[in-house]
Order: structure tokens, then sequence, then C-alpha cells
């Protein structure tokens, strides 16, 4: 079995509580490393975020890191909605040229889930998201932190288009019951 995690924004090699990196990237890099050692390999997808990235770093065998070039390194997470489309044809050349198919995509944060909807459907394979945090349950915590327009429309088409959506508590899974209309 082959996976492909696509964390758009978030390198997993990315110190966590530097700029847009924390739990998030803490988690697939763990998930990553426990599927790799059950004998599943694993591409993980994200941009270039840093000049001095190299292109592919290996996570553990059978597990690796591909950088993507899709807009400045220095971009935060709210700048990439508008490079998606190129993230997403940076992704499919790689694996064109690598002759990579998968057997599942597993995406982290909207930004991903909306990358991984598109080529999940243009594989044809199973796509598994998580978003470790929903538009509306950051504006009940943080009223103060405002999201881009699209997120909210955004989380429930790729909600209503995944094989499958993981959440951590009931309170993640009301919401997307909730908010994106699937349960």
């Amino acid at each position: 079995m082959r996976i492909a995690f696509i964390t758009v924004h978030g390198c997993p090699l990315r110190q966590a509580g530097s700029k847009d990196s924390g739990g998030m990237n803490i988690y697939i890099l763990e998930m990553v490393k426990r599927l790799a050692a059950r004998g599943i390999k694993v591409d993980v997808f994200t941009r270039h975020h840093d000049s001095l990235d190299p292109q592919i770093v290996t996570l553990a065998p059978g597990a690796r890191l591909v950088h993507l070039p899709a807009g400045a390194p220095s971009l935060d997470k709210n700048s990439v909605y508008e490079l998606l489309p190129i993230f997403a044809a940076q992704m499919r050349r790689f694996c064109i040229i690598n002759r990579l198919s998968f057997d599942l995509i597993s995406t982290h944060y909207w930004l991903s889930g909306l990358v991984g909807m598109r080529l999940a459907s243009e594989w044809d394979v199973p796509h598994v998201t998580s978003f470790h945090t929903m538009a509306e349950m950051k504006r009940r915590g943080r009223p103060e932190e405002l999201e881009i327009s699209q997120r909210d429309a955004s989380e429930s088409e790729i909600a209503r288009a995944a094989a499958s959506v993981v959440v951590w508590t009931d309170d993640e899974k009301e919401a997307v019951v909730n908010y994106c209309g699937v349960d």
C-alpha cells in the first residue's frame, strides 16, 4: 500500500511553535513513521517553506517528505489558498515523473483537503481527511481571528466528498455533522 499525505502549509519537519507550525505537524510526522514501520509506503507532500529545503527528505524507511514549489516560501497559510492549483499541478507532475500511484490520499487541514479532493477524483482513489481545526469552531474560540471567506464552504465540500473524515473529539464530530452536513 502507498499513501499520499498532503499537508500544503504544515511541513512536519518545521519546529513546533514557529510560524504556522504546531501539533498537526507533530501528529503527521509521528503517524507517517508508524505507518512506515508497518510496511506502508508514505509520501508526504508540502510546500517549500524555506529556500534551503531539499526537495526530498527521508522521514523513515519507506516514508519521505516531498517539498513542492508553490509561491514564496515565506507565505502564511491564509495566503496559500490562491496557490492550491499550482501546488496540485506540481504534485501531479512529481507523481508522473516518478511514476507514482497511490492507494489512498490522506489530507490535513482544509487547504490540503481541497487538493486531495480533486486528486482523489482524478486518480480514482479514496480520500480521507482531517481538518484539525474547523472555521466555525475556531470562530467560537478565537473570534478575533478572521478566516478567509472560502473556508466554510470548502470544509463542507471536502467533508461531503471524502470517503471518511477523521475527528478527534465529540465536539469536532458534532461540528462536522452540523456544519458540513455529514455523519
